[in-house]
């Protein structure tokens, strides 16, 4: 595989202008690869949390006091996709269809009037439940991938999903990822969004079996210092358009013990969350910023902002946005906010390699406690995350009918 990617790398290299499709322009439609001046209005990306939305009870996945303060309308202006971070205990016992009928019935219509796509979050094992193999049928892919976009997006009238991929994958799943991932592009058409999301390199996440067929790629780079990013970037370049690619920044969520990423604490000008939003692939421009756990937006690692739930003013989101899209009119109320002074810790440069089949921490999310004791290596922390609960609009919709998909709360960084 590595010798593969060399070769491919230099092929890119000595011909310069190689194509992929992509479908940011088209399902189809032929995209050079590589650092590009030319792209499209960088867009800014929220991953929203819906275990903290008003519409849904607090102990939905927490054991905190505090009542939920935020609605997805709430969203400051500027957010171009929002992407539903989907969880519910399942021993919680909440009911999960009043979220979902306000979310297809209130918060996708009036989003929709401000011009933003919503998207929902989906594993990357959602794939392989459907029993496909490498000699499957395009028939069979094309069925499984019908079956996915009903499940997550047409039921909910939403535009889209990034898939999730953190974990090692053998030969035979590799192949079925490429495969898949074309049959929900075909699935999808050319205006819905199929966007990968990864804490890995190319080459570990697998970027050359679905680089053909995805809108963006979203790079958990948490904490990351910029020399950091651009090598990230760099290992990406022969596969996909500097215009497809989002670094991402986070920020301190509630009950976390573990992860301090420090992009969004002190002031604000100077956090690395901007800094990200100024960065540009040397030759290049990329596609835009998101930002993990909007919600938390302004709060720090302080012991008392860890135990509470409390209303963003979205500065640091504001900032980014104002950096990628000078010109947006940004004004328009806002919710009160206390302001973070805690002191900025400077990113790190250097980022430790994934270690294959370490012990994960089974952290259901932030609030919850750990099912397994944390380990070393460990940078982000897992958890499960309801499927099939879209499909609970015409059904049962208790979390425990859902089937779990793999995704993250505060999740690893490549």
């Amino acid at each position: 595989m590595k010798i593969a990617n060399k070769l491919a790398l230099a092929c890119v290299l000595a011909v310069g202008a190689s194509l992929v499709p992509a479908g940011a322009y088209g399902a189809e439609a032929p995209r050079p690869v590589g650092a590009q001046q030319n792209c499209p209005a960088p867009v800014f990306m929220a991953y929203y949390r819906t275990w903290r939305d008003k519409a849904m009870p607090s102990n939905a996945n927490s054991d905190l006091p505090d009542p939920n303060v935020i609605s997805m309308t709430d969203l400051p202006k500027g957010v171009d996709i929002v992407s539903l971070f989907h969880y519910v205990n399942p021993a919680s016992g909440v009911d999960q269809r009043p979220f979902w009928n306000q979310v297809k019935n209130e918060y996708v219509p009036r989003l929709h009037e401000r011009g933003m796509k919503i998207i929902r979050s989906v594993g990357v094992d959602q794939i392989y439940k459907y029993g496909l193999t490498a000699d499957s049928s395009e028939a069979e892919y094309r069925q499984a991938g019908a079956e996915i976009v009903r499940e997550f997006v047409t039921d909910t009238g939403i535009d889209g999903f990034d898939i999730d991929m953190e974990t090692t994958l053998s030969q035979q799943e590799q192949v079925i990822l490429g495969k898949a991932f074309k049959a929900l592009r075909a699935e999808l058409g050319p205006d819905k969004l199929l966007i990968y999301d990864t804490n890995r390199g190319a080459e570990g996440a697998y970027v050359s079996q679905v680089a053909p067929y995805i809108d963006y790629l979203f790079l958990q780079t948490y904490g990351r210092s910029i020399d950091s990013i651009s090598r990230s970037w760099d290992s990406y370049a022969p596969y996909i358009s500097s215009c497809q690619f989002l670094p991402g920044y986070t920020s301190p969520e509630e009950g976390d013990l573990y992860n301090r990423w420090y992009d969004t604490v002190g002031p604000v000008e100077q956090s690395n969350a901007v800094k990200m939003a100024k960065w540009n692939p040397e030759g290049g421009r990329k596609g835009g910023v998101f930002a993990y756990a909007i919600d938390r937006d302004g709060m720090t690692y302080s012991e008392a902002d860890l135990k509470r739930i409390a209303p963003s003013e979205f500065l640091y989101a504001k900032a980014v946005i104002k950096t990628l899209k000078p010109d947006l009119d940004q004004s328009g109320p806002a919710q009160p906010q206390e302001p973070s002074t805690e002191p900025s810790v400077p990113p790190t440069s250097e980022q430790p390699e994934p270690v294959p089949d370490s012990p994960k921490r089974h952290r259901t999310a932030a609030g919850q406690k750990d099912v397994a004791k944390p380990v070393k290596v460990a940078k982000g922390h897992e958890r499960l995350a309801n499927a099939g609960v879209p499909g609970s609009l015409a059904g049962v919709g208790l979390a425990s009918v859902g089937v779990g998909l793999l995704v993250r709360s505060s999740r690893k960084r490549s």
